[in-house]
């Protein structure tokens, strides 16, 4: 089965990287007491539409974690350390799925929501090396657009020169799939913490892209929830 796919790309969260199992797990991560007030950060509208403005770089980093300081009761530089354990290692089987891409020569791109702090160590870390070996980097500081908004989506048709239909996209967010598909990407819902590689390559075997046979990737569930 051939394939008119020019571009597989793909989010970071519960797709490529395996990130702390919410606000608790982080805060223990980091060394710290977990406070009840952080768990409810997502329903608070002021703090996620901050962080929205941080990951479109509009706005410093700074003024998000003073603010959520003054909700949860941590001091900025206690949820600095938390943001900084966010990100715990790559998802078994994705840089053996990222190489066996390379190797066939099929381009490929990660396109992710992400604040600068997380960003600075994402793109330095060892751990997560495999993400450089992608052919192309769009996140959301640079794009100056969060995903789902079609801004994001524009940005990375502007730069990569290939027809919405042709390019596949994997992401854990259905409001972020919806919005791809919108644009006429092929776009596929990875469930996350169920073994994204093994699920990706699957996509990608019915998709005409490879077999995912010879692909090794992780048999085992990421152990991961959101």
């Amino acid at each position: 089965m051939s394939s008119d796919i020019k571009l597989v790309a793909f989010d970071l969260n519960g797709v490529l990287v395996q990130s702390a199992a919410g606000w608790a797990d982080a805060c223990r991560r980091a060394g710290l007491p977990v406070r009840a007030e952080i768990a409810n950060l997502a329903n608070n509208p002021m703090i996620t539409d901050t962080n929205t403005q941080v990951e479109s770089g509009l706005e410093p980093m700074e003024t998000l974690l003073d603010m959520m300081a003054l909700v949860t009761g941590y001091t900025p530089e206690q949820l600095g350390r938390i943001f900084e354990v966010w990100y715990v290692e790559m998802t078994p089987g994705a840089e053996k799925l990222i190489d066996y891409l390379k190797k066939k020569s099929i381009p490929t791109a990660l396109v992710a929501n992400v604040n600068p702090m997380q960003w600075s160590i994402l793109s330095t870390d060892d751990r997560f090396a495999p993400l450089m070996r992608l052919d192309h980097i769009f996140v959301s500081p640079k794009m100056g657009a969060c995903k789902p908004s079609l801004e994001a989506f524009e940005y990375v048709e502007d730069n990569v020169h290939v027809d919405p239909e042709q390019i596949l996209y994997f992401d854990y967010d259905a409001s972020s799939v919806d919005a791809a598909k919108y644009q006429y990407w092929k776009a596929e819902q990875i469930v996350f913490g169920r073994n994204p590689a093994k699920q990706i390559a699957l996509h990608l075997t019915n998709y005409g892209l490879i077999n995912a046979q010879r692909v090794a990737v992780a048999p085992a569930a990421t152990p991961q929830a959101h």
